[in-house]
């Protein structure tokens, strides 16, 4: 081997080097509040998050983005008039308007690859979480919900029909084995190609 290409492969182990210890370190010091209720297994007790758009992430390492939560977000399958009942519904209950200022995520990258490559989902900063131990996508329940739910419901009759699905801000770790949609309350987060963390796609 010729030593000009020594020193290309030194300089990029060296880079390689650099960008994993800065994406550990941006994990472990900005993501603390998820690895204390993952307990810091992130490789195994993985969200995951489909996208095809990096356009709107800030690139922070390789194989690493920093998006910023949408906070106006429109349904984008969803009945209109029920993406409002339901977001009424959360606000009463808990506070926070999980269908239109969330991020989504699920366990199961089967259900993110739906919605473009599946990459790790990790929340920066302080977050909360919501999820149903009974229902594992409400956009799958449109059409019961439509029927259920009355036209122009009052906040009682719209929680008279959410309130059978048990929705809770508890248990981080269940709600990712469910495989279930999870709604992440959050300023931000990062998207990481799983490659680069060495986190497997089963």
């Amino acid at each position: 081997m010729r030593a000009h290409e020594i020193v290309s492969e030194s300089l990029i182990d060296q880079y390689n080097k650099e960008q994993r210890e800065g994406r550990e370190d941006a994990i472990f010091s900005m993501c603390r509040p998820f690895l204390q209720q993952i307990k810091n297994q992130y490789r195994t007790q993985v969200v995951w998050r489909g996208t095809y758009e990096h356009a709107f992430g800030e690139k922070y390492f390789d194989g690493m983005w920093l998006y910023r939560t949408n906070r106006h977000r429109t349904p984008r399958d969803v009945n209109p008039a029920l993406h409002s009942y339901i977001d009424d519904y959360f606000f009463k209950k808990f506070g926070k308007r999980y269908r239109s200022q969330a991020a989504f995520g699920s366990g199961e990258p089967g259900v993110a690859v739906n919605y473009g490559d599946p990459y790790v989902f990790m929340p920066v900063g302080d977050f909360a979480f919501c999820w149903s131990p009974v229902l594992d996508d409400l956009i799958e329940h449109e059409d019961d919900l439509l029927d259920a739910i009355p036209h122009n419901p009052t906040i009682d009759q719209i929680a008279a029909v959410m309130d059978r699905f048990r929705y809770t801000e508890t248990n981080l770790v269940h709600a990712i084995r469910s495989g279930h949609e999870i709604m992440f309350d959050c300023q931000s987060y990062f998207l990481i190609d799983p490659k680069v963390i060495n986190v497997p796609i089963r």
